[in-house]
């Protein structure tokens, strides 16, 4: 685990594209009015539950982005969280402009819930794996 954490902190442009890349991901299907038949799965799952997994992705590529950078493990943890909801938020707004979208704040909630959730679990998983010496 820990070489993953080294390998992403050594090239800080990766997390930064990966997190990008997630972004322009999430902006996309934003920016659908409905989806066609067989783009997602036919699986149900709660709409809110759906939003927490897509944001603890989020949450966990913010913080290793802002890790990457040298910032300090809480100040890294902050700034992920922070950021994750603001995208969160400026994605429900974006919503309002697209036919048959609406900006939800229960979204936000379940955005936010599960940006606090990727982050904060990578956040102890670092904080245990440095606390042994491997």
């Amino acid at each position: 685990m820990k070489k993953i954490f080294n390998f992403f902190e050594k090239r800080p442009w990766l997390p930064w594209s990966l997190t990008t890349l997630y972004m322009a991901i999430i902006f996309y299907f934003s920016s659908l009015s409905y989806f066609p038949p067989g783009t997602l799965p036919a699986v149900k799952i709660s709409d809110l539950i759906k939003h927490a997994v897509l944001y603890f992705g989020l949450g966990i590529l913010f913080l290793l982005s802002y890790k990457s950078l040298k910032s300090t493990k809480k100040k890294a943890l902050i700034l992920a969280i922070l950021s994750s909801i603001l995208y969160g938020i400026s994605d429900e707004i974006h919503q309002l402009f697209i036919p048959n979208r609406v900006c939800s704040f229960a979204d936000i909630i379940a955005n936010s819930v599960g940006a606090f959730i990727g982050a904060g679990l990578i956040y102890l998983i670092r904080k245990k794996f440095k606390s042994r010496k491997l």
